[in-house]
């Protein structure tokens, strides 16, 4: 081989080690950067769906699932978007695949997305401390927007490989690697070994792009239930240890196997620690969430126990992790303030709510002067109705109500401590 060819060679082997070896510098390009088109994605990603729900029981989603990933997209549109004539690249209508009898979801490339009914019906479960298939699934309809911000969090972690473009920056770097590989020369005998020895790297590599991308994809779902008003980051700790309690009431393991060894997700118990961390860093420290579910806002436990667990409700544990996420965001936008929450009737916060249910928000404007302005965060909903006499309440709205205050009181102390 003349040396001008060698050097040729190696040269473009150098450019393409770069490329492959340089994901960090090139992990924000836009589509157009990448080595496959949006077609070419997209007729990959509908051969990958395929050959998954061959013979299965397959449809779009429609009703509250597909209300779900509209309100994603609406309050996510800078990352998300459907089908609208003026994107190239787009998320399709999720599909729900009704033939596995299992909880899973997995995002194709495309924007193809497939969500196992098994998961959507673990997702609309009371979060009890009894195994989870005997407790009594939820409507995801506007009124069980609690129910509704679990569901997302499933769907929200899906479109988090998309918005990440994890398949594309994948292609990019593996095609690259391909391309250096072949244009370094070599005698057929290291040739035939490197090949063997790149095979077995490949599953080292693989793996390691899936945690890395398994946990970008977690970390972008927060992102996006944090910008719906209604959708809590405490909601993804939720839907994972509801995972965790179907596992263990089908005498399942939370990860393994080779598929898992290939697809490497991290275990639930470490994507839940990485919820908690995140929920803290972005309230500065202020909002903690133990481990046993205890709520601390501001050094103060949440209602003297660290839980809301009053009134006649079965889901404590869930109300209290979807509380804190929306306190960390509300001390995120600066508004964890008295002058910007409101208790208001649950029939005036969404239609078909019970005046017999009050709603506590975070809006953006701070003083009823001001008409509150745009909800920006709901903290919960409360089983007693505003307005009512004490005398007038039963034993289990009083409580609902106490409890109501104790959580106005957190910014109220805090306030009181700031103006000292």
């Amino acid at each position: 081989m003349k040396t001008t060819e060698l050097s040729k060679k190696l040269l473009a082997s150098l450019f393409a080690l770069t490329l492959a070896g340089a994901p960090a510098i090139f992990a924000p390009t836009p589509v157009e950067a990448h080595l496959l088109s949006c077609n070419q994605e997209r007729g990959i990603g509908t051969r990958v769906y395929n050959k998954a729900v061959k013979g299965h029981t397959v449809h779009p989603a429609t009703g509250d699932v597909a209300a779900i990933q509209d309100r994603l997209v609406e309050c996510n549109s800078s990352r998300l978007n459907l089908k609208d004539n003026s994107h190239r690249r787009y998320l399709a209508r999720t599909v729900i695949d009704e033939s596995v009898n299992y909880p899973n979801a997995f995002m194709a490339p495309g924007g193809i997305s497939v969500v196992y009914a098994k998961q959507i019906e673990i997702d609309r479960k009371y979060d009890r401390a009894a195994r989870i298939q005997d407790d009594v699934e939820r409507p995801l309809d506007a009124v069980n927007y609690s129910a509704q911000s679990v569901c997302a969090s499933t769907l929200a972690h899906e479109y988090g490989h998309y918005a990440n473009e994890d398949f594309l920056r994948m292609a990019d770097r593996h095609v690259a690697m391909s391309i250096a590989l072949a244009c370094i020369p070599t005698p057929t005998s290291i040739a035939v070994a490197a090949s063997a020895g790149t095979a077995a790297g490949n599953i080292l590599v693989i793996r390691q792009e899936s945690f890395a991308a398994e946990a970008g994809a977690d970390a972008t779902a927060l992102d996006f239930l944090d910008n719906v008003p209604e959708y809590s980051m405490g909601s993804a700790i939720t839907s994972f240890r509801h995972l965790q309690k179907y596992l263990r009431s089908t005498n399942q393991k939370d990860s393994g196997g080779f598929r898992n060894f290939i697809q490497a997700h991290s275990h639930t118990d470490k994507r839940i620690e990485r919820i908690r961390t995140h929920i803290a860093d972005v309230s500065n420290g202020r909002v903690q969430l133990a481990e046993d579910g205890r709520l601390t806002v501001d050094g103060n436990l949440v209602c003297g126990t660290g839980r809301l667990m009053d009134a006649d409700r079965a889901d404590g544990r869930e109300r209290t992790d979807y509380l804190a996420g929306q306190i960390a965001s509300c001390m995120a936008r600066h508004i964890w303030k008295p002058e910007h929450l409101r208790a208001m009737k649950e029939s005036e916060y969404v239609r078909g709510g019970s005046s017999d249910h009050t709603v506590f928000v975070a809006c953006e404007n701070a003083g009823a002067s001001e008409g509150y302005g745009k909800i920006a965060k709901v903290l919960g909903t409360f089983d007693y109705p505003i307005g009512v006499a004490d005398r007038l309440l039963t034993t289990a709205q009083r409580k609902a109500k106490a409890e109501l205050q104790a959580v106005w009181e957190l910014t109220r102390t805090l306030h009181a401590r700031m103006n000292a």
